[in-house]
């Protein structure tokens, strides 16, 4: 670690676009580990039912 309240000018700056950066990935990361679980309502190409992965069952029509 690196002592950020002592930083001036352009290179505080930065680190902080940085720091942004990163909390906005780790916060997608958060969203898609939330969503794994859902099953998304798309038909697959190959005719095949779209499966679960959390279950592996076939998901089915929504009606």
């Amino acid at each position: 670690m690196h002592d950020f309240w002592t930083i001036e000018g352009q290179d505080r700056r930065n680190e902080g676009i940085h720091f942004l950066k990163n909390a906005g990935l780790l916060g997608v990361a958060f969203v898609f580990l939330a969503l794994s679980g859902t099953v998304w309502p798309l038909r697959w190409a190959g005719g095949s039912e779209p499966r679960s992965p959390v279950t592996g069952a076939a998901a089915g029509r929504r009606q």
